[in-house]
């Protein structure tokens, strides 16, 4: 239990020992060594600043494995490696910190509240009969503007609708719904681009037999993970905004994903349609290379659906046509720009210069309003918060002019005053939802459109002092000051960041706050503080205690250390179980150590188990035993163990145990270990044992098995079935099965089947089929039948078709039909035509223009390639450019670029620039790179920056 810090911090000091032994590679190296990969291994920027900082820990083990290779050769080619661990102890480390992350057994907020009155019926299911819902603002669809010099009292509430292809869609997935096939679609666009409007619209045509649940009560992620049991089949899951729900400071959201995923695949209580709308940057936080959410990159995957930002071609028409009905529709594609007709109406160019214009009072009220919101603060912000806050962000000037006796009152009156073109006003006052919270301070919501301009323009900004203890004393709950916390602690302010982590443990007793404060106690040099901390709340809570027994085994003092991991295990600890499994077991006291086992199951510590089976099975030979310990664990709901029996008795030569085993586990309904004995008995020539256990397991709905008797028939001939089967495993959740068998048919002559295969690839499961179907007639000599393939997939809306034509058009000397297809492929959802774009120009001398189309892509959501963009400035020498566009990539959220540079100027001996640099990265929350100048300038000796790390930056 000894070492540095907790697990993820031991876990990330591991991992940066190795990246610096390995000579500090460039992020885009590694990006490249895994897209290299087959399959290719996912890698992003700003996931591994995340993971060699400790801010997250990698979720996928291959993706560990990935990097951790590269490492150790590179490594390698310097010298000997020091300190090298085995793949088996870095995934052992990783499940450590992964674990320590998620903690079991943490309170949580009561649910005894029931919700609203109508979130259930007399019987207790969740939502309400859809025919009830007859406001579309009850459900956050946006007021529009009002166009009063043409008024009319026959105009409906909201606009007239005009169709686009994402309500085809829609119209899609409700009629399947009513066909008795549920399924999530997530509407991915920006703020007030007709998201939740397009929602509203497709559930108008569900028949009056469904119900729709829209969870909001007592705080979102809390009031779905307490009503999603009592969802039934013919209802709608309304998520909108569904950030609220998924992405949140502690695993709420994580339950959340978990608990949708089993309600989607549940047949006893379908058929469901769950709609999620989500802003870019949100869908790439939540389904991304980024590893602290597994359970919703799950959920999510395969179910985006892109809402373009403007009107184009055909719809640009039939807008016109719905235009002369409704004056509302006419102003906003009079006044509106580039055809963004829904944005207008939704009122945010309005809101935008509002804010552009605003006199300073007003300015700093809605700029405090925005750093609440993006540093984690929940969407109802106290006024008293406000209040605190907003006066530091004054300039002395504007101060001397503007802070008198009643300025915040006035400045909160046109806050909350709707500005002229908008439908709403910056900041909107909520509602209580119940009566006895009328007494309760106002709270406040920042409009979506300033909220995200905030986000994409603010990311570099830290607030003041004033900004971090108002948080402290008016913050809305604990969650919110637990986020806030966390946003402190990212960018070094450690003294806010122990204020408010106390304040959290203080009001809930929070495991996940309390090891956060000890080890923020103990970074800082005050052990004995850490302990004190601790020991307060050390009666049965086994986070406490396996702390206390960490800290005492680092102070040399054995024999307590030993009583307290004793202590923590006995109150359930996972890790703590885990090491007394293995004391136990050394010792010859089995039956102890099978006991702890049992209780590391309920503890969520399935690890402890593995490593006893394989203890049984690797000496001593005892699969009996082996067998016996993965019932049990199967039975505690962990069947994938059995699955390292039935491997054990399959190399034994056991086969009949092998095949037993399989079954007991699809009895389980884990029939992935019968995949694998299907696929091995095939690999060693057995084929008829092969169909049978793959058949088995595909009638379970395995998405591999599915696959692999797919390819079984499709060799065999039997090209229908094959077609059937993998369409049925991309149903289940095998994106590649399609795409796979797609470039087989090509591969084999069958063109036209590869075609509707790679097509069906690409709109069911994203699978990038398409490109990889162009390349193969390429390398074929068939260029004219891969153009004509891009063209046809492009004019579908396929992404990936759009990028391939992208850069033929830049080829071919045609600019402006290259961005105008860049841009209809960030429409599509996939900025990797505006990446390329970008390169190609800054490649061809065009600065302006690649920096230009940089902006572009970052305002549309991806603001990595500005980074890139900083380090190809760096690289010509222009070092006050680079450093422009890498505060730029920062504000928008790519702080990894001002990383990356700060590195590159400590290389080179600029020790100002890269302290001044790293500084920045913390401001924005990156402290990644001021640890690793630290570690490199000062390393174990200490010096000034490394009391400025363990004590944190000031203002």
């Amino acid at each position: 239990m000894g070492g540095e810090g907790g697990a993820g911090e031991r876990f990330a000091l591991r991992l940066r020992e190795l990246y610096e032994q390995a000579g500090s590679p460039g992020y885009d190296r590694l990006v490249r060594h895994g897209a290299a990969q087959r399959p290719a291994v996912e890698l992003s920027p700003s996931s591994l600043s995340g993971w060699f900082s400790g801010v997250s820990v990698p979720s996928d083990p291959h993706r560990l494995r990935c990097v951790v290779e590269l490492l150790e050769r590179l490594a390698t080619e310097r010298g000997p490696v020091r300190r090298s661990l085995s793949a088996r102890v870095w995934e052992e480390r990783r499940l450590e910190a992964v674990r320590e992350r998620r903690p079991r057994g943490r309170p949580r907020r009561g649910h005894a509240d029931p919700g609203p009155v109508g979130d259930r019926d007399e019987e207790g299911c969740a939502g309400r009969p859809i025919g009830g819902f007859t406001d579309p603002y009850a459900l956050e669809v946006h007021r529009a503007i009002a166009a009063p010099e043409h008024a009319r009292e026959d105009l409906p509430e909201l606009p007239v609708y005009v169709s686009r292809a994402h309500d085809e869609r829609l119209r899609m997935a409700v009629a399947r719904a009513v066909g008795g096939s549920g399924s999530l679609v997530s509407l991915v666009a920006a703020s007030s681009t007709g998201k939740t409007r397009a929602c509203w619209e497709a559930i108008r045509r569900l028949p009056a037999d469904w119900r729709l649940w829209h969870p909001i009560d007592p705080g979102r992620p809390d009031a779905a993970l307490a009503d999603l049991p009592r969802v039934g089949p013919r209802t709608v899951v309304w998520l909108n905004e569904a950030q609220f729900y998924l992405l949140t400071a502690d695993d709420t959201g994580e339950e959340v994903a978990a608990g949708l995923r089993e309600l989607l695949r549940d047949p006893a209580r379908g058929p469901v349609l769950v709609l999620a709308t989500l802003w870019p940057e949100y869908w790439t936080a939540l389904t991304g290379p980024g590893d602290e959410h597994a359970q919703a990159r799950a959920l999510l995957m395969g179910s985006d659906v892109s809402v373009p930002a403007a009107f184009a071609g055909v719809d640009l028409e039939a807008l016109r046509v719905a235009a002369t009905a409704d004056p509302r529709l006419a102003k906003a594609m009079a006044e509106g720009r580039d055809g963004a007709v829904a944005q207008y109406l939704a009122g945010a160019p309005a809101l935008l210069a509002r804010f552009r214009n605003a006199s300073a009072p007003l300015r700093v009220v809605i700029e405090a309003a925005m750093d609440a919101r993006r540093l984690g603060h929940g969407p109802s912000v106290p006024w008293s918060f406000l209040e605190a806050a907003a006066e530091d962000y004054l300039t002395d000037d504007e101060w001397n002019e503007h802070a008198v006796a009643g300025w915040f009152e006035n400045a909160m009156a046109a806050a909350t005053a709707r500005c002229p073109g908008a439908a709403v006003a910056p900041l909107t006052r909520m509602r209580p939802i119940h009566r006895e919270r009328v007494d309760r301070a106002p709270v406040y919501r920042l409009a979506d459109v300033l909220e995200q301009h905030g986000r994409r323009t603010r990311g570099a900004l830290c607030p003041s002092s004033a900004f971090w203890e108002a948080a402290l004393e008016h913050a809305h709950g604990p969650m919110d000051r637990h986020r806030l916390a966390d946003a402190a602690r990212a960018r070094m302010r450690l003294d806010h960041a122990k204020a408010l982590l106390g304040a959290v443990v203080s009001d809930t007793g929070d495991a996940v706050a309390l090891d956060q404060l000890a080890i923020l106690h103990e970074k800082a040099g005050d052990r004995a503080g850490a302990e004190r901390l601790l020991h307060t709340v050390a009666e049965g809570n086994s986070h406490a205690l396996a702390r206390l027994a960490t800290l005492r085994e680092e102070a040399g003092d054995h024999a307590e250390a030993g009583r307290l991991i004793r202590a923590a295990a006995e109150a359930g600890h996972p890790d703590a179980l885990g090491e007394m499994i293995e004391r136990c077991d050394s010792a010859g006291d089995h039956e102890e150590a099978e006991r702890l086992m049992r209780a590391a199951f309920n503890a969520g510590n399935p690890q402890a188990a593995h490593w006893l089976i394989d203890r049984r099975m690797r000496p001593a030979g005892d699969l009996a035993g082996a067998e016996r310990l993965a019932l049990t664990a199967a039975a505690a709901g962990h069947p994938y163990l059995l699955l390292v029996a039935a491997q054990a008795y399959e190399d034994a030569g056991g086969h009949a145990d092998a095949e037993r085993v399989a079954q007991a586990a699809a009895e389980t309904g884990y029939p992935a270990v019968l995949t694998w004995l299907g696929s091995h008995r095939e690999n060693s020539g057995k084929h008829e044992d092969a169909q049978r256990f793959l058949q088995t397991a595909a009638a379970a709905g395995h998405p591999e098995a599915l696959w692999r008797l797919a390819l079984l028939r499709e060799q065999a001939g039997e090209h229908t079935d094959a077609e059937r089967l993998v369409h049925a495993a991309a149903a289940a959740g095998n994106r590649r099965a399609l795409k796979d068998l797609a470039l087989l048919r090509e591969q084999a002559g069958d063109h036209v089947g590869a075609e509707r295969l790679a097509h069906a690839a690409d709109e069911l499961a994203r699978a990038r089929a398409i490109p990889e179907l162009v390349d193969l007639r390429r390398r074929a000599g068939d260029r004219s039948g891969a153009e004509r393939l891009l063209h046809a997939a492009a004019a579908l809306g396929n992404g990936d078709a759009l990028c391939e034509l992208t850069k033929l058009r830049e080829r071919a000397g045609d600019p402006a039909g290259a961005e105008r297809l860049a841009y209809a492929a960030a429409d599509a959802g996939t900025f990797l035509a505006l990446v390329w774009l970008t390169r190609a120009r800054h490649s061809a001398g065009d600065h302006a223009g690649a920096e230009r189309l940089a902006y572009a892509a970052a305002e549309a959501g991806d603001a990595d390639v500005l980074g890139q963009l900083a380090k190809m400035r760096d690289e010509l020498g222009d070092r006050a450019g680079a450093e422009r566009l890498a505060y730029a990539a920062a504000c928008a959220g790519a702080t990894h670029a001002l990383e990356q540079l700060a590195m590159l100027r400590e290389a080179a001996g600029d020790h100002a620039a890269s302290e001044r640099l790293a500084r920045a990265a913390a401001d924005a929350g990156n402290h990644h790179a001021l640890r690793r100048v630290v570690e490199l300038r000062e390393g174990a000796a200490g010096g000034p920056l490394t009391d400025l790390m363990r004590h944190g930056l000031g203002e």
